[in-house]
């Protein structure tokens, strides 16, 4: 049977040479490393070294000793350059989830046989979080795979190359499709007191049918950094992403009767 008169979503377990690449605890702990101890201790060490010198620079003033005006100087220089190098690479890294997506291309790549291109123009660099995990706090990682995804509006097939699994979708599996979303509540910067604010992660959930009696539920993401200023922003992205989808969807050419 050709793939393309499938009336069913074909579920394929990837290989373990390149399943568990993206997600591995190797990949989670270099990025928390960085953002979350690599960092934080950069501009400790940056604002440490200012201070120093400002303490150093009114000593210098009061005993008048040119010694430690120069100490003063070469200590709010190396300040200075601490900020300057660690705003250069946290341009260059980006967030961590640009991070993550650029791990999550490099092994893709190296399939020789993945079902989507991360460079094509279109495709979405994904998460796969089921709703069981979605109001659990414990997990460091709610996601259970990550990915790349495409819309081809014109074979009218979804594709989903991930790190455990990749997904081949026609129009014609997809039983429904809409949008869903969870919250989370985060200390509000901008107020006085303790006061929180609503975060919203927005999914798009794909109902797809497996076999003639089985159908799975299946809740993508756009793999973004959510806060209070990019909470609309991602609501959009994801509601542009539900859209495509759904015309994959209403697409379908009728049958033509001979």
């Amino acid at each position: 049977m050709n793939e393309c008169d499938s009336d069913c979503a074909q579920v394929e377990i990837l290989p373990v040479e390149y399943a568990g690449k993206i997600l591995a605890d190797r990949s989670i702990d270099r990025v928390r490393k960085i953002y979350d101890v690599i960092f934080p201790m950069t501009i400790v060490a940056g604002v440490g070294l200012l201070v120093w010198s400002a303490i150093s620079n009114r000593e210098g003033m009061d005993d008048a000793d040119t010694s430690k005006s120069i100490f003063t100087t070469i200590l709010f220089s190396l300040g200075i350059c601490i900020f300057v190098i660690l705003l250069t690479t946290r341009f260059l890294v980006g967030t961590r989830n640009r991070w993550l997506c650029r791990v999550a291309r490099i092994e893709v790549n190296r399939r020789p046989d993945k079902i989507v291109n991360p460079e094509a123009p279109g495709v979405r660099f994904v998460e796969v979080v089921p709703k069981s995990n979605w109001n659990d706090k414990t997990l460091l990682e709610n996601a259970t795979d990550v990915g790349f995804l495409a819309v081809d509006q014109q074979k009218r097939w979804l594709f989903f190359e991930g790190d455990n699994e990749r997904y081949r979708i026609p129009a014609q599996a997809i039983v429904k499709c809409e949008q869903d979303f969870y919250t989370r509540l985060i200390q509000d910067p901008y107020s006085k007191g303790p006061h929180n604010k609503i975060i919203y992660y927005h999914f798009v959930v794909v109902t797809m049918k497996v076999s003639e009696n089985m159908t799975v539920e299946v809740p993508f993401r756009i793999r973004k950094t959510v806060s209070l200023w990019s909470d609309k922003k991602a609501r959009d992205d994801n509601y542009e992403f539900l859209r495509e989808i759904n015309l994959l969807k209403t697409s379908i050419k009728p049958p033509v009767n001979g």
